[in-house]
């Protein structure tokens, strides 16, 4: 009876273990390549990106490798040698990327769209820019610029990198 049991659990927690890890999902994969920052890991969107498609029943599984760290820019990005290493996969379908928001790289002449766009040139798959956010209001009190003024700058420049490149912009900021 006992070994029945231990059968049963084991075969269940099989169950769980398979169905965890998408096993028996046989639907066509889309691998996705998300360079972020602190906005995309804190949030783990991408995890939220996957999980929102698959509640509304997405013919495709969405398998979304993140490479995201704290106040990280393009240029970071650029040079660091794991994102070239997953750049230099060849089998993602697409590749997102969301700049940061600060203020050093909306300023005149910061390394923004020329590190844009070694990021998301060079025959990238799909490539697309997700539109960061703001901060919350009270952030911004000691702020030069106020909240809207910096959503306009974010936008302005974030849209300029898209048409400079071919990328697709995703504004997640107006969802």
């Amino acid at each position: 009876m006992r070994s029945i049991a231990l059968v049963a659990l084991a075969l269940t927690a099989l169950g769980f273990a398979v169905a965890a890890n998408g096993w028996l999902d046989f639907r066509p994969v889309r691998r996705i390549l998300w360079l972020g920052d602190s906005y995309t890991y804190s949030n783990n969107l991408p995890a939220m990106v996957a999980e929102m498609a698959d509640s509304a029943g997405s013919e495709v599984r969405y398998d979304i490798t993140m490479k995201a760290f704290a106040n990280a820019s393009l240029e970071d990005h650029w040079r660091s040698a794991k994102t070239q290493a997953l750049l230099a996969a060849s089998d993602w379908d697409r590749v997102l990327v969301q700049p940061e928001s600060t203020f050093r790289a909306l300023e005149a002449g910061s390394p923004f769209f020329a590190y844009g766009a070694r990021l998301l040139g060079g025959g990238r798959p799909r490539p697309a820019i997700v539109v960061s956010w703001t901060a919350s209001e009270a952030l911004y009190e000691d702020d030069p610029i106020s909240r809207p003024e910096h959503f306009q700058n974010i936008e302005r420049n974030h849209k300029g990198l898209a048409m400079k490149t071919g990328a697709e912009l995703i504004d997640a900021a107006q969802v």
